[in-house]
């Protein structure tokens, strides 16, 4: 998987860190999940152009579009390095990620 070369190779890492969070749990599996969704609700949103304006139009809505995926990636390997660096998995971690997942479907729900 995608976590399993990060890991291995060390990508966006600080190689001086002991990295407490090695293997990937339950958590880790939603949280990748949750950002997949999010993507797909994404892609969804976007319709397919039946006419030469359509496509043009759809030029102008491809670099924000990509912006926002950009985002919902770079938010995803930041939250895949907290959970290496530290491996919490309590009930307060798991109560804050709820929200924060959350947050992150509304506002890709809205756009």
């Amino acid at each position: 998987m995608i976590r399993d070369g990060l890991k291995r190779h060390y990508i966006g890492m600080n190689k001086e860190f002991r990295y407490r969070g090695e293997d990937a749990g339950r958590l880790e599996a939603i949280s990748d999940s949750v950002f997949a969704l999010a993507i797909a609700l994404l892609l969804i949103s976007t319709s397919a152009p039946k006419k030469f304006e359509d496509i043009i139009l759809f030029t102008y809505e491809l670099l924000p579009f990509a912006f926002c995926i950009s985002l919902i990636i770079l938010i995803w390997h930041e939250h895949v390095v907290f959970f290496l660096r530290y491996g919490l998995r309590n009930p307060k971690i798991i109560f804050f990620n709820a929200i924060f997942f959350f947050i992150l479907l509304y506002y890709v729900y809205l756009l």
